[in-house]
């Protein structure tokens, strides 16, 4: 089996990663990052636009074009970079969902978002809710019209979106997807402590326009959450790629007794189980996004993707702050920043027990391979 990227896709590669290098070092991503809510996004609108020049906001929507595997290859460089631009949960992932089940009317919509010129966001999280809760966020028909009540908490990228794509519990039964301005919503933003921007939302009768067609949209709304899944984890391979190459750096780099910290056996062994716990992630992130192009939306794969990806992130996290001593926890210095975003991934969508506890539900299902 080949896993080396094509020509096409390594340009891709190249070219996220020159454009995000151009655009933050560790003193200007903080500077960013720490903007005040009421004065700054969180992220650069200038980066955001060059991603947009460069065709990066519209991959997916065309998939003749780009598919879940250039997806992957992007967003591994956004977690090399931990470029705070939220190009997954305000264009990616959110319009992806609409270029495949939309209306025509309603994938124009995209036009804009690949421009950089519109964002969006995916509401489905609810306060509380873990696995696989029912939604308590309820739509309503009235006549030819929708309205959608209830209340959407954390919803990624919520503060800055202008459209969301939101779950909601269908009268009938079953679970819808619904179009909703933010201008008919009440927005409460906020910073998390991964240097991501995300919102409390709050419909109370907002109008919703139904997806596409209408109707029951669980599977579609599943295999959403696996695409954002999928994502989520090649983010996470980038920064434990960084992470691991700052460790390596700074062992060759600093000096304890007179001698580089790399020439004691016990820090390299460990330096060693780090590239073993990031090699088992990109194994598995490969995975998950191959069977996502070609269509196989399994929650299983994403729950062992996601498990995995959980336990290396957060093995690559502790053994960087561990080998870089007290600089590691300083905000001077990025190695806490990585392990910061590591630790948000790992807790999206379920952290690592959530998704171990679905798999060792799933194991009366298994069957034995016939001899």
């Amino acid at each position: 089996m080949n896993f080396d990227l094509t020509e096409e896709q390594q340009l891709l590669a190249d070219t996220t990663r020159d454009v995000l290098a151009r655009s933050y070092d560790t003193e200007s991503r903080n500077k960013v990052v720490d903007a005040p809510l009421d004065s700054g996004l969180g992220w650069s609108r200038d980066g955001w636009r060059q991603l947009a020049e460069i065709g990066i906001l519209g991959l997916g929507f065309d998939p003749e074009e780009s598919g879940p595997i250039e997806v992957m290859v992007v967003m591994t460089e956004i977690g090399r970079r931990l470029a705070p631009e939220p190009v997954a949960a305000a264009a990616l992932i959110p319009g992806g969902v609409i270029a495949e089940f939309g209306s025509d009317e309603q994938r124009s919509l995209l036009d804009d978002v690949a421009a950089g010129e519109r964002l969006l966001a995916f509401a489905h999280t609810e306060p509380g809710g873990r696995g696989s809760s029912e939604l308590t966020t309820h739509a309503a028909a009235q006549g030819d019209s929708w309205t959608v009540t209830g209340r959407k908490n954390p919803v990624l990228a919520g503060d800055s979106a202008d459209v969301l794509v939101v779950t909601a519990a269908l009268p009938g039964g079953g679970d819808g997807l619904f179009l909703v301005d933010v201008d008919a919503t009440t927005r409460h933003p906020y910073r998390t402590f991964d240097g991501q921007r995300g919102a409390e939302v709050e419909f109370d009768d907002a109008p919703a326009q139904p997806l596409g067609v209408g109707g029951d949209a669980t599977g579609h709304i599943e295999a959403t959450l696996i695409r954002f899944s999928s994502a989520l984890c090649a983010e996470a391979v980038g920064a434990m790629d960084e992470a691991l190459r700052l460790t390596t750096d700074y062992l060759k780099t600093r000096k304890q007794f007179g001698v580089p910290l790399n020439t004691f056996q016990t820090l390299t062994q460990r330096a060693a189980d780090m590239y073993v716990s990031l090699e088992l992630a990109r194994s598995m992130n490969f995975y998950a996004a191959m069977c996502v192009a070609d269509g196989r939306f399994d929650p299983v794969v994403a729950a062992r993707a996601k498990l995995q990806i959980g336990r290396s992130g957060r093995h690559i996290a502790q053994e960087s702050i561990q080998l870089h001593g007290g600089i590691g926890v300083t905000a001077e210095y990025p190695i806490a920043h990585y392990a910061a975003r590591l630790t948000g991934i790992e807790l999206t969508f379920g952290s690592s027990t959530d998704q171990l506890r679905y798999l060792s539900g799933q194991v009366g299902t298994y069957t034995t391979a016939s001899l």
